[in-house]
């Protein structure tokens, strides 16, 4: 089932879109210029916070309160707030650190 807003408030259940939109993701998911192939995003939300990261950019935004924001500048750093703040698993290979090091790398040049 999709949802599909318009007008405002008004709902509508609109039947059939499912096989279209995993089409369109499957497509883009294998497109090698789209943003989600070609950088790292991650988002995370917690009690009063939601964590952001694009690339080497990483935001904490507080309810409420401020948006802290700050760069990554190394490898190691962008693995530990990986594994900190998002929880995720990362694989133990050699090819690990040379892979997020080209990721802020590239990040950089970009700025």
């Amino acid at each position: 089932m999709v949802l599909q807003a318009e007008r405002g408030l008004r709902v509508e259940k609109v039947e059939g879109l499912k096989k279209y939109f995993f089409q369109g993701a499957g497509i883009l998911s294998n497109n090698p210029t789209w943003h989600f192939v070609t950088g790292l995003i991650a988002a995370r939300t917690m009690p009063g916070r939601r964590y952001a990261l694009r690339n080497n950019e990483f935001a904490m935004h507080n309810l409420g309160g401020e948006t802290e924001k700050r760069l990554i500048t190394n490898a190691d750093e962008l693995a530990s707030i990986l594994r900190e703040t998002f929880g995720l698993t990362l694989p133990q290979t050699e090819g690990l650190k040379p892979a997020l090091m080209k990721i802020v790398d590239a990040a950089k040049s970009t700025s």
